[in-house]
């Protein structure tokens, strides 16, 4: 909501997650005027702004669908800053353990700003306490989809000495340098220290099989050439032999779109040349999972690959 909630004095009651979650579409300016008189949130709703009170209750309604899914939980309140506090690795006294934020397709639209926010939390509480190995891992796949995460620059640069690591994964450069803008992107990617580029696409402006081909770098080579020549008056000819050192690719664009499934380059921040890997499905032991309004359990079997 546009209102700074601090500055916005109603009962505590009012603002709970159900009763926010339906106010924005059913009140309307004159219940919430006798409400907020006074706050810097008034303004809004004096004679005359009824069209910006119409933007800022679009708005808030957008903004507050993500309550739609959170309300429905039922269980013991979890907090994102004491599993950060509590789960670092064994070894340094934590109790461990894996915290999965799960989304389905139809739902990130929602959902991306609260689990980006929470990723933040998470960030933050690890870069807040001491230095040393939490052994604490960050993994976010379609970096893209979840739209901006505040402190994901700072993280990559600064979480490392906490024990933090981050994988990141996406599929179009071009997406994440639309989400975070250039300058961000290009940071995101340098400060990654371990490298994996699979099978991508091209597209008018090189794309991100263009992007990969000049991250992976250019090589020197040295073409050779020999010409022969002879004149009617000569028995023996005259050869002739240059040499020209030119500056390509590595790697060229068009290879990395036709690498096969679960092939590509990879680099480790230890060994500074690139090579060329195949990654081998590995299975691993069956987990059962609750089925969605019953008691059930279904097995899930899990996949990987190294």
């Amino acid at each position: 909501m546009i209102w700074p909630l601090n500055q916005v004095c109603v009962p505590i009651d009012w603002l709970s997650r159900a009763v926010l979650r339906r106010r924005p579409r059913g009140c309307d300016p004159q219940s919430l005027r006798a409400r907020l008189a006074g706050p810097a949130a008034g303004p809004f709703l004096e004679e005359g702004n009824e069209r910006m009170f119409g933007s800022v209750r679009s708005t808030a309604s957008s903004a507050i669908r993500v309550l739609d899914y959170t309300t429905r939980q039922e269980g013991t309140p979890f907090s994102i800053r004491q599993w950060v506090k509590h789960g670092a690795a064994r070894h340094s006294g934590g109790r461990g353990g894996v915290l999965f934020l799960p989304y389905k397709a139809g739902e990130i639209a929602a959902l991306r700003s609260v689990i980006s926010a929470w990723l933040r939390i998470a960030i933050f509480e690890a870069m807040g306490r001491g230095e040393g190995d939490q052994r604490l891992w960050f993994l976010v796949d379609e970096l893209d989809a979840l739209g901006e995460i505040d402190g994901l620059k700072d993280a990559l640069s600064r979480l490392r000495k906490f024990g933090g690591r981050c994988i990141l994964g996406f599929q179009s450069i071009g997406q994440v340098s639309g989400t975070y803008g250039r300058a961000v992107a290009d940071t995101i990617v340098e400060n990654c220290g371990n490298t994996l580029i699979l099978r991508c696409s091209a597209s008018e402006r090189g794309g991100t099989s263009e992007f990969a081909s000049k991250l992976i770098g250019q090589r020197q080579v040295v073409h050779t050439t020999r010409s022969r020549s002879r004149r009617s008056s000569d028995w023996v000819g005259t050869t002739t032999t240059s040499e020209h050192l030119s500056i390509e690719p590595a790697v060229m664009a068009s290879e990395i779109e036709r690498l096969p499934d679960l092939e590509g380059f990879l680099k480790l921040a230890s060994i500074p040349d690139w090579r060329r890997v195949r990654l081998a499905p590995v299975s691993y032991p069956t987990v059962t999972r609750s089925r969605p309004g019953g008691t059930a359990r279904e097995p899930v079997a899990r996949t990987g690959a190294e």
